[in-house]
Parts: C-alpha cells; sequence; structure tokens
C-alpha cells in the first residue's frame, strides 16, 4: 500500500541523512588532519630554512678559522726564519 510505501521511503530518508551525517563528521575530521599536517609542514619549512643558515654560519666559521689559523702559521714561520 502506498502508506507502508511512504514508511519505507521515509526510512530510506531517514538513513541517507544519518549517512550524510556522518560522512560529513568525517570530512570536518579530515580537513583538521590536514591542518594540522600543513601546519607541521610550514614548521618543517622554518626549521630547514634556519638549519640552512646555521650551516651556512658554521661554514663561514670554520672558513675563518681556518684563515686565520693559517695566519698565525705563516707568522711563526717568519718568527722562526728571524730567530735563525
Amino acid at each position: 500500500s502506498s502508506a507502508e510505501q511512504l514508511e519505507i521511503d521515509e526510512a530510506i530518508q531517514d538513513s541517507l541523512k544519518e549517512q550524510i551525517h556522518e560522512q560529513e563528521g568525517i570530512v570536518e575530521q579530515l580537513e583538521q588532519e590536514l591542518s594540522v599536517v600543513d601546519e607541521q609542514r610550514q614548521e618543517a619549512k622554518r626549521n630547514i630554512l634556519v638549519w640552512q643558515e646555521q650551516r651556512s654560519a658554521a661554514r663561514n666559521t670554520i672558513e675563518r678559522l681556518e684563515q686565520e689559523n693559517q695566519n698565525l702559521q705563516n707568522r711563526k714561520t717568519q718568527v722562526t726564519e728571524q730567530i735563525e
């Protein structure tokens, strides 16, 4: 009968609404997780930039110390030659 069909249609509609609500919840959760992952990715990019700057500064320091060491070796050689 049409009354039974109406009940069936309403039950199907209720089930579909429930499924849609569940799917919307899943989408919202995934969007939040994606937002967290994106923040982590941005933080990782910033860390990489900091590490690159630190590495560059360390290389400059090493070059400066090597140059100072070479200057001291040259000075030592000059003084040694003067003494001899």
